[in-house]
Order: C-alpha cells, then sequence, then structure tokens
C-alpha cells in the first residue's frame, strides 16, 4: 500500500524543512559574528589598575593600565612574538583561537592555543623588564 499524502500536509512538512535551513544558517551567521565580535578581549588582574588585552587571533597580549591620571595610562604589547607557525595562522577562522587563563599568582597567567594545545607561562608587571613569556609548557 502506497502512503497519500495531502497537500497542506505536504506543505507544512517543506515549511518545517525551509524554516529548519533557516534556523541553521542564521545560528551560523550569528555565530560567525560573535566570533567576529571577540578578536580582541579584555582579562582582569588582581590589580584593579590593570587589565590584559588578548588577541585571540595571534596570542599577541598587551598590558592595559588605566588610572585617574593620564601620565600612568598604558597600553603595552608584552607578548609580541609568534607562537604558532601552522599554515594556517593568518585565516580569519583563527579568531578565538588564543584564550588567557588566571593561576593563584596575580602577575602569571596561562596563554593557550586552543588548537593545538600549546600552552605558555606569561607573566605581567608594573616593571617593563619583568613582562613577557616565562616560557612554553611542554609535556
Amino acid at each position: 500500500m502506497g502512503h497519500s499524502y495531502s497537500i497542506t500536509a505536504m506543505t507544512s512538512e517543506k515549511e518545517r524543512l525551509e524554516d529548519a535551513i533557516y534556523m541553521a544558517t542564521t545560528a551560523a551567521i550569528d555565530a560567525n559574528e560573535s566570533k567576529m565580535a571577540e578578536r580582541y578581549k579584555l582579562y582582569p588582574t588582581e590589580n584593579m589598575w590593570t587589565f590584559l588585552k588578548l588577541d585571540t587571533k595571534t596570542g599577541r597580549v598587551w598590558q592595559v593600565q588605566y588610572a585617574i591620571n593620564s601620565n600612568s595610562r598604558i597600553q603595552s604589547q608584552f607578548v609580541s612574538v609568534r607562537l604558532s607557525w601552522d599554515e594556517d595562522w593568518g585565516a580569519l577562522s583563527n579568531i578565538g583561537r588564543f584564550e588567557l587563563y588566571p593561576t593563584q599568582n596575580m602577575y602569571t597567567f596561562l596563554l593557550m592555543d586552543k588548537k593545538l594545545g600549546t600552552i605558555w607561562q606569561i607573566q605581567w608587571s608594573t616593571d617593563p623588564d619583568n613582562r613577557g613569556v616565562v616560557a612554553e609548557i611542554k609535556e
């Protein structure tokens, strides 16, 4: 026995399918736009005047210090080396690739390449000579 479908049932099935495709496409576009919006992120430190700014695509990090006195405001890049050398390093799809994680030491953060799993210990400081990548944490 064959199945018989009414035109109304077929139309509503088609509409449900079109709605599902539209919703999936819209979600993908929204996710991509959201990811694009997060190229740069600010991370608070335990110092009320200091934040770390991360470029989530490249892994570069700046120390951002705000103040009431304009002479004390700074934005200084201290992780400026290229941390990853894979072939698609510059691709837009790498936005969101790097993430910072605080540690129990207020000056030390872990910088992780979420694509490759590589982790670096980085340190910020009010003394420019003490800022930078301390070391890659190897297996």
